[in-house]
């Protein structure tokens, strides 16, 4: 079974889990960096044993965006091209990812939604 959320007050972050058929979607909310990347990492490893038929992070609700966020995307990505899923229209995800040219790399989508009908 996956864990529905994570908030401490060192690491402010949740990850909420939903299945969507055989799909998961890993809802992020909060701060995405160093202190909190790796339980991103743990939760993506996680979905991933439960062999889904699509990985979709949703990154809608992420208030900060650091390089130690990416590095998991970017990582996610590579391990798992057909499963990963990106979902975002937040500025504040969406410019560091332009600034990076990832923006043209990872799989983005405007919804959850939309990111599932693929």
């Amino acid at each position: 079974m996956l864990t529905s959320g994570v908030r401490t007050a060192e690491q402010d972050i949740t990850i909420a889990v939903a299945w969507h058929g055989g799909a998961v979607e890993l809802a992020v909310t909060g701060e995405l960096d160093t202190t909190t990347a790796p339980l991103l990492e743990e939760a993506i490893a996680y979905a991933v044993k439960e062999d889904p038929a699509a990985l979709v992070v949703n990154l809608d609700a992420v208030q900060f965006l650091a390089s130690a966020g990416i590095s998991v995307l970017i990582e996610a990505n590579c391990r798992l091209p057909e499963l990963l899923r990106v979902v975002t229209v937040s500025e504040i995800v969406l410019r560091p990812l332009t600034i990076t040219g990832l923006d043209r790399v990872l799989p983005l989508y405007p919804t959850t939604c939309a990111a599932l009908a693929t």
